[in-house]
């Protein structure tokens, strides 16, 4: 078993796994939360293990580390194994009124662990507003992939600096 990428235990197993019809059940006694839990029909490699948990880790965002300039998120598996197409991208933000929050979103459409495909150039992006944004899929223009990447372009075009654009949270859902 790993946990977030390290393998904490393991046991040698030979032969097939037995059916049953009862219900699969983990983490009966296990006070706390369990995530991205993946249950595969053959053992895999080291090496995919490393790739899925570097592709599928939680990505964090401080707003107050990021307050001007460009953030990407890491590239995170869609959770599919056929390309997957956004469904909606949530997103909230502090803009004051000399300040502007863009965003855009990469795909990778070949599965390589590379962005292949920008919905806006660079420097370009939807532009949010200050609150709760809601976006489909209509405002990115991509098509389907198997990853995604989020990347904030946060910029202040006055001196003040008083107060900077800010990025509380986001949620970009797949289908």
């Amino acid at each position: 078993m790993y946990i977030n990428g390290i393998e904490e235990s393991s046991e040698d197993a030979a032969g097939s796994i037995e059916t049953s019809a009862l219900d699969l059940v983990i983490g009966e006694e296990f006070n706390g939360t369990i995530d991205e839990l993946r249950i595969y029909n053959r053992a895999l490699s080291e090496g995919e293990i490393e790739r899925i948990y570097e592709r599928t880790k939680s990505s964090s965002f401080d707003s107050e580390t990021i307050e001007s300039g460009t953030w990407q998120s890491l590239i995170w598996n869609s959770g599919g194994s056929s390309k997957q197409q956004i469904n909606s991208f949530e997103t909230t933000c502090s803009i004051g009124s000399d300040e502007e929050v863009l965003v855009r979103i990469g795909i990778d459409t070949d599965d390589d662990g590379t962005i292949d495909e920008w919905s806006h150039s660079a420097g370009n992006g939807v532009s949010l507003s200050d609150g709760s944004n809601s976006l489909g899929s209509s405002n990115f223009g991509l098509s389907s992939g198997y990853n995604y990447q989020v990347e904030y372009q946060l910029s202040v075009t006055d001196s003040d600096t008083t107060h900077s654009p800010s990025v509380q949270d986001y949620t970009l859902q797949v289908k």
